[in-house]
This record gives structure tokens, C-alpha cells and sequence, in this order.
């Protein structure tokens, strides 16, 4: 909880910069005069410094979202998406508020950073949030969400690497959306230590388990044609599960698209092989 006399020091600071229209029309050269008056004030002993520029990014934003239609805090996030705002959304990432961290997450776009200038400010803050113990798990799952879905038009630097560490984090979904990014990367320099967690799975019947098999088969069906543990496993899966599972529905996939790798591992038979090829 933000103290109260704290959110009226701070907007005091904020609304009186917004009298420039210097101020008003430049958001960085704002947020570093608000900034500088917040420290000698001591707010930053309140609350840290990024978490001040969140909402110092915040103050700029709010005017303009005021005729929007959208609810808090979206209408400030539909202000900060648009590409001339876009660099705050690295403030709103460090916002105090969860909520307004997960919107940003969602809404962030890389894209953007690698056209205008701050593609490495960008992808430091990106992994920095991703490998924070601190940070809630809804902020990293949007940011993996994101670079999956843009993985053809961009992706933070390094942003491989921190994948690589978080598809061993506590919290199941982080670990889930990180493999699978790298199944996006094809990446599967982990793929031993994968395939030593999935055969665990198997058996499993909650759902999260059913998410898990599924990205494993997405993940290590690269491996198919080279490695036969990989075919053993898939192997169980079938046996296992019923053809409803999401596992064995990602595997058929596979094998649809690829009926000649899946006849030469032995994951289809003759019969089988030709009535996918139509022959």
C-alpha cells in the first residue's frame, strides 16, 4: 500500500511540471524533471526509483486517456502502446500496481524498441523482469506470450538464454510458456535435461501435466529423427494417453507433417503412412 502523503507529494511534483508545455509535449525530459524534484523531496526512500518512474510515466499518460472509453488502468495502457508513447511502457513495467504490470506486459512490443532506438534498453529491462524472483508469474508469462507470437518479427536480445533458465522455475506456467518459446526458437540445447522431466510426467492426469507433455512434444520433435529416447518417450505418450490428449493431438500433428520422418522412427506403420500420403 502507497502511503497517502507520499501520492500527494508526488502528484504535487507531477502536476506542477505538466505547467511547462515544454514538459507537457516531451514525456522523457518529464519524467527526468519529476524525477529530480521526487529525490530531493526523499520519495525515493519510499518507494524504489523505478517503481516511482512507473508512476511518474503513469502521471504523463493519464491526461491524454482521459476521454477513453477503455477502464483503468487500459486506458492508459491503449496511450502508452501506441509507438510515440511506447518507451514508457518500460516505466509501466516497474508500476507498483500488478495489474498495471501484467496490461503492459501484454502490450508491450518489442517491435517498436528495435525501430525507435532502445532495442538493447529494452531487451536488458525484458530479461532483468523475467529472471527477478520478485516479480509476479502473470507479468513473465505476457512477456513470454509476446515473444512467441512476435518471434518472427523480433525478439529481445538474449531472450533465448533467459528461456533456457526459467524452463526450470518454480512456478509451472513460467516454466511452460518458456519452453515453449524455445520450441518457437527451435532451441533444444536443453533437450536432454526436458526429456528427463517429461518421462516423469507421463502418467500424470491434471491438466497442467497435460500443458507440460504437450510443449515437451512440441520441444523435442526436432529430435525425433536423430534420437531414439525421444521416440521411446513418444511412444509411452501413445500407449498412455487417449488421442484426445493434448500431447498425443500435438504428436499426430507432427506425424501429418511429417509422415516420412514418423515412418523411419517407427511412430506410424506402412498402413498408416499411406493413408496419410493418400496413396
Amino acid at each position: 500500500m502507497i502511503p497517502e502523503e507520499f501520492k500527494r507529494k508526488l502528484e504535487n511534483i507531477a502536476n506542477n511540471k505538466r505547467q511547462s508545455a515544454k514538459l507537457r509535449n516531451d514525456p522523457e525530459s518529464y519524467l527526468r524533471e519529476v524525477m529530480r524534484e521526487a529525490k530531493q523531496a526523499n520519495l525515493h526512500t519510499v518507494l524504489p526509483v523505478e517503481q516511482i518512474e512507473g508512476l511518474v510515466a503513469e502521471h504523463w499518460l493519464m491526461p491524454l486517456a482521459r476521454t477513453s472509453r477503455a477502464e483503468y488502468p487500459m486506458n492508459v495502457i491503449e496511450i502508452a502502446s501506441q509507438r510515440r508513447n511506447h518507451r514508457l511502457m518500460l516505466k509501466l513495467l516497474h508500476h507498483p500496481d500488478p495489474v498495471m504490470r501484467i496490461n503492459a506486459a501484454e502490450n508491450f512490443q518489442i517491435l517498436y524498441a528495435m525501430i525507435d532506438g532502445y532495442f538493447d534498453e529494452a531487451s536488458a529491462l525484458v530479461n532483468q523482469i523475467l529472471l527477478l524472483p520478485t516479480e509476479i508469474p502473470e507479468v513473465k508469462y505476457a512477456l513470454l506470450r509476446d515473444a512467441g507470437r512476435t518471434s518472427r518479427r523480433g525478439l529481445p536480445r538474449e531472450i533465448a538464454d533467459t528461456a533456457r533458465r526459467l524452463i526450470h522455475d518454480p512456478d509451472a506456467g513460467v516454466s511452460y510458456h518458456a519452453l515453449r518459446l524455445l520450441s518457437y526458437l527451435h532451441d533444444v540445447r536443453d533437450w536432454r535435461a526436458v526429456l528427463d522431466r517429461m518421462i516423469t510426467l507421463v502418467g500424470d492426469q491434471d491438466e497442467i501435466s497435460e500443458y507440460f507433455l504437450a510443449a515437451g512434444v512440441e520441444y523435442l520433435e526436432v529430435m525425433i529423427p536423430i534420437e531414439s529416447a525421444v521416440v521411446e518417450w513418444l511412444k509411452t505418450l501413445i500407449e498412455t494417453y487417449p488421442p484426445t490428449h493434448r500431447a498425443v493431438e500435438a504428436l499426430q500433428y507432427y506425424v501429418r507433417n511429417n509422415p516420412d520422418a514418423a515412418l523411419q522412427a517407427g511412430l506410424i506403420n506402412r498402413r498408416e503412412y499411406r493413408e496419410i500420403v493418400g496413396q
